[in-house]
């Protein structure tokens, strides 16, 4: 039995021969690539959902090169203090955070509207369970995880609450203050630091913050234009600031994620 579940009716899918089925009869088919698609056409109109093609190319580039590990790393610890096994990665991206979990034989799914991103995720991960599908409607069973986490990514706390294990967390990830400082300072006259607010959700309490913090220094125009193409400064930044980073070989900045970890309440 797998722990997906049924976009139209909520039943769970299993999978039979290449297709996700419920007992109701809706079926799904299972890509070559080993993804199954359950995002509804009617929940949006648009041709392109989530990241295109060039932003998950330049950010998987990026963090096979091993720039962002700390942040992995950070992650798998918490997984491990809290023994959890089971586990959803909501907006996955391309699979890279999950991949050291998958070593550890977590069950991992992961949820992204980029059609794109989870067909890099798959090809990434031949053990990660995937779909492409909406965050604000995860199609994963009640109850059924130990742990969610959402990195950088949107979400919704109800469906977050719901798909939880009574006492399951979820782990948000955010940039902290002065997250890729060194970047933001050449781009802009008057940079500013990202303000840190830790919200509170409904059903959810803030047991913890872990702050992780690093420097980076990039070498070579190919790994500085990476790591813009995947942040918001893409397409925020005037010409005249793209310019001055294209001139740059090297680039030296801060990385700054704070790990705000969430309990169920019963």
């Amino acid at each position: 039995m797998s722990l997906f579940q049924c976009p139209v009716c909520k039943k769970q899918l299993v999978l039979q021969n290449k297709s996700y089925v419920c007992e109701t009869g809706h079926q799904f088919d299972r890509a070559k690539a080993g993804y199954v698609n359950l995002l509804q056409s009617q929940s949006s109109k648009s041709k392109q959902h989530g990241d295109d093609a060039k932003m998950i190319q330049a950010r998987t580039q990026f963090l096979n090169d091993g720039y962002y590990d700390v942040f992995r790393e950070a992650l798998k610890e918490i997984v491990t203090k809290y023994s959890a096994n089971s586990l959803a990665d909501v907006g996955c991206g391309e699979g890279w955070y999950a991949e050291p979990l998958l070593q550890q034989e977590k069950t991992v799914y992961g949820i992204d509207i980029s059609k794109q991103a989870v067909t890099s995720a798959a090809k990434r991960n031949k053990k990660m369970m995937l779909a492409v599908a909406s965050t604000a409607k995860l199609p994963l069973m009640d109850s059924a995880f130990d742990l969610a986490y959402s990195i950088f990514a949107p979400f919704s706390s109800d469906e977050v609450y719901r798909i939880l294990k009574n006492n399951g967390h979820f782990v948000v990830v955010f940039p902290l203050e002065k997250q890729l400082w060194g970047l933001k300072s050449i781009l802009y006259d008057k940079p500013y630091e990202n303000e840190v607010v830790l919200p509170t959700y409904e059903g959810f309490e803030l047991e913890t913050l872990i702050r992780v913090e690093h420097t980076i220094h990039l070498t070579g125009q190919t790994t500085i234009n990476n790591l813009l193409a995947m942040t918001p400064y893409y397409h925020r930044t005037p010409k005249h600031a793209i310019a001055t980073l294209a001139a740059l070989e090297t680039l030296c900045t801060p990385i700054q994620f704070g790990f705000a970890i969430y309990k169920k309440n019963v």
